[in-house]
């Protein structure tokens, strides 16, 4: 492995080749993937996921739920979540922060005894309402669902996180907010930058910028899906 060439090829990685080469490697436990991907991708996501999520330290379990199962006989991590990984439609760390992010919001939840579980299971009877579809087809691999599923593989990033957070994982706008924030970018007004502006927002703004957003995101949704035949 070309380690460096490997980093080079990660920061443009267009089709997500370089990505998936990550993954690999991470399953087979080369050490220099495996540190790059603790260090760089996985420590910025734990960081936000203590600060807006659980309010408090999950280092030991994040790298628990990341890496299971392990296995006793090689003492070695599987790394099976990273194995499921494809390198389609979007990088390793929007999927590990996906990931992550919907399992310690369950975590959360459970933690403050609210009564609502979250799915783990994409509803796409869900999408075909949002999509206006007045007979939704019951069975698994109806033409409608392949077809939202198409759709939905087509967004960009921002529009995945955004229908995962809002739709698929119904969080409510506040804890979405947390999550998908660096997609939403205010203008620059009176001095202040993006972040500032942002920082100085009331819950109901960062509610109303979270409908805005998956607004957006469920416009593109059904476009794409409209444009599919």
């Amino acid at each position: 492995m070309n380690w460096e060439e490997l980093k080079k090829r990660l920061k443009k990685d267009p089709t997500y080749s370089a990505n998936l080469e990550l993954a690999e490697y991470i399953v087979q436990n080369e050490s220099q993937a495996v540190h790059y991907y603790l260090s760089d991708i996985c420590l910025p996501i734990t960081a936000v996921i203590e600060h807006k999520i659980t309010h408090r330290n999950i280092v030991g379990e994040f790298y628990e739920f990341i890496s299971s199962p392990f296995n006793k006989e090689t003492e070695t991590p599987e790394w099976h979540k990273i194995s499921l990984y494809e390198g389609i439609d979007c990088k390793l760390s929007t999927y590990t922060s996906c990931i992550a992010s919907r399992h310690f919001c369950k975590i959360a939840k459970k933690e403050k005894s609210l009564k609502n579980s979250e799915t783990e299971i994409l509803d796409f009877v869900d999408y075909e309402t949002l999509l206006h579809c007045d007979q939704p087809e019951e069975t698994t691999d109806s033409p409608t669902q392949k077809r939202i599923k198409k759709a939905f593989n087509l967004l960009s990033d921002k529009d995945k996180m955004t229908l995962q957070c809002t739709v698929i994982d119904k969080m409510p706008s506040l804890e979405a907010f947390h999550i998908i924030e660096h997609f939403i970018k205010p203008r620059p007004k009176n001095g202040y930058n993006s972040e500032q502006i942002k920082a100085m927002w009331d819950d109901k703004r960062r509610q109303d910028a979270v409908s805005l957003i998956k607004g957006r995101a469920l416009d593109h949704l059904e476009q794409l899906y409209h444009a599919i035949k």
